[in-house]
């Protein structure tokens, strides 16, 4: 037995003890960063005290270090430092027993009362012993300390290694594990690394490096001491290794998995937009039909109106006139006739506005120019400063897009009339090889158009719109306060192409 102090120095010692410090301390590492990323094998609970069990104990043999080369220059311990180094070794021990109760017995699992039990009973059955063999024994101070540090080893270091061994061989035969071998092995060396760093406390107990006498340090075993520090140097570089091959291969396995629910999610999206684009087309091929049904109920009931309703009028009137010759001179009687035919002629009046209304024989006959030239003049009668342009060479279209273009117009001027308070309009037509466009302004009182455009008080523009979107086209409003009001309707003829050549023909009536 002789004193570092009296002797050459170790150098080996320090080497060693700072080496396996070392590899711990990348341990501690590896654990942290893996505790800040998505648990794939175990979660921040299970892997905090992990992490701390390496960084206590790769300090604690650190301090180890310290104190050789301390009490080698002849530095005399205080029993503050000597504590210390007692608590950083229980506390690492203790921290590598509860990591191997939760992996073993995870909370969703098994209750926490269950892992209460038996970490805080192990502690508390230490303890006990500590308290019972310092009471019994009443050895000296240092005598004491050694033993306690034998009892830690015995109580906590062996049970909590082999539990958290075979935690570690457990979690080797998860479902992330079994999917990826290297994962698998590198998870049981790891395991079998622990299991005997374990058993390596039995030969620390065994042969110790050193002892303390008067708070001094005593080389005790030297030789077979070294050897002994020399594997668990060894074991602690392997096992430091194989957790940062596992803290690799989980972060691989977590990218995979990231990849493939990336991947999916993009399949997921684009089938959503597939979808979105099938039911716009859908919606547009509805829009399409209702405005084919409402102008065919439109013809329709504008053709009955025209060749009964008005033929009946017709000869009720000639029949008045018929009447009025046969009977004698009866200036009561005739008034009464003449009254009957201004109300006959006034209701032929009304049923050619309404069958205009509901479908233009213009429309039809001459084409959209004809069209909403008529509805021009109609307005100027109306009241209304309407002035009508065209730019280009307009040519007949579909049907069913000169009806769109026609309706929007008249329900335009609708509006015009209804709010804008201003007589002055420009109904504008133009169109060029790839489209055509229809703008009517106001110069009135406008409105806000990004509040109000898709407002519930705004039916008649949400039909305008509508009736553009149903042929393929593009619907804008453009208005402020005081500004007036710009409607604009722009069809591109290829949306335009795959509809029919279906005509609303009043000819039908003759």
């Amino acid at each position: 037995m002789n004193a570092i102090s009296s002797g050459n120095f170790p150098i080996s010692i320090i080497f060693f003890y700072f080496l396996y410090g070392l590899a711990f301390f990348s341990m501690g590492l590896a654990m942290v960063l893996e505790i800040r990323r998505d648990p794939l094998i175990a979660g921040p609970r299970v892997l905090i005290p992990f992490a701390a069990f390496f960084f206590l104990n790769g300090f604690f043999n650190w301090v180890e270090m310290w104190l050789f080369s301390l009490s080698w220059a002849g530095f005399q311990f205080i029993f503050i430092i000597i504590w210390f180094r007692f608590l950083l070794l229980v506390t690492s021990f203790s921290c590598l027993l509860i990591f191997g109760v939760r992996a073993l017995h995870p909370l969703e699992k098994a209750p926490r009362r269950v892992e209460k039990f038996v970490g805080m009973g192990l502690l508390g059955l230490y303890g006990v012993f500590i308290f019972l063999w310092v009471v019994w024994q009443k050895d000296s101070p240092d005598k004491t300390i050694e033993n306690i540090m034998v009892i830690t080893r015995y109580c906590l270091g062996i049970p909590g290694s082999l539990v958290a061994a075979a935690a570690l061989w457990r979690q080797s035969q998860g479902t992330v594990a079994l999917s990826n071998r290297q994962l698998d092995l590198f998870l049981k060396i790891v395991a079998v690394c622990m299991a005997l760093f374990g058993i390596s406390q039995l030969l620390v107990i065994s042969n110790p490096i050193f002892s303390l006498d008067h708070l001094s340090i005593v080389i005790k075993n030297h030789n077979s001491g070294l050897y002994i520090l020399l594997v668990r140097t060894l074991l602690g570089i392997v096992m430091s290794l194989g957790l940062i091959c596992v803290s690799q291969l989980v972060e691989e396995e977590r990218q995979r998995l990231f990849e493939a629910v990336r991947q999916a999610r993009v399949e997921a999206l684009r089938a959503i937009e597939n979808e979105m684009v099938e039911r716009e087309a859908m919606r547009q091929e509805l829009l399409r039909h209702i405005v084919l049904a409402q102008e065919e109920e439109r013809s329709r009931i504008a053709r009955e109106l025209h060749d009964d309703t008005a033929q009946f009028l017709t000869a009720f009137s000639l029949n008045l006139a018929t009447i009025q010759n046969l009977i004698p001179e009866n200036k009561k009687v005739h008034a009464i006739l003449e009254n009957l035919q201004d109300l006959s002629k006034s209701m032929s009046q009304g049923i050619h506005r309404m069958v205009y209304d509901l479908r233009p024989a213009q429309l039809d006959d001459l084409g959209l120019v004809a069209a909403l030239q008529s509805l021009s003049d109609d307005s100027r009668r109306n009241g209304l400063d309407v002035r009508f342009e065209t730019e280009g060479q307009i040519q007949r279209l579909d049907s069913l897009v000169e009806t769109v273009i026609f309706r929007i117009a008249q329900e335009a001027l609708t509006n015009v009339s209804k709010h804008a308070q201003s007589q002055r309009i420009t109904l504008q037509l133009k169109t060029n090889s790839e489209q055509i466009t229809l703008h009517v302004r106001d110069y009135g009182i406008g409105f806000d158009a990004n509040r109000k455009q898709f407002g519930n008080q705004c039916w008649g523009l949400i039909g305008m719109r509508e009736r553009a979107e149903s042929v393929g086209g593009l619907f804008k409003v453009y208005s402020a306060i005081g500004e007036g009001t710009l409607v604009e309707v722009i069809i591109p003829f290829k949306n335009t192409s795959h509809m029919g050549n279906r005509r609303f023909s009043l000819d039908e009536r003759n």
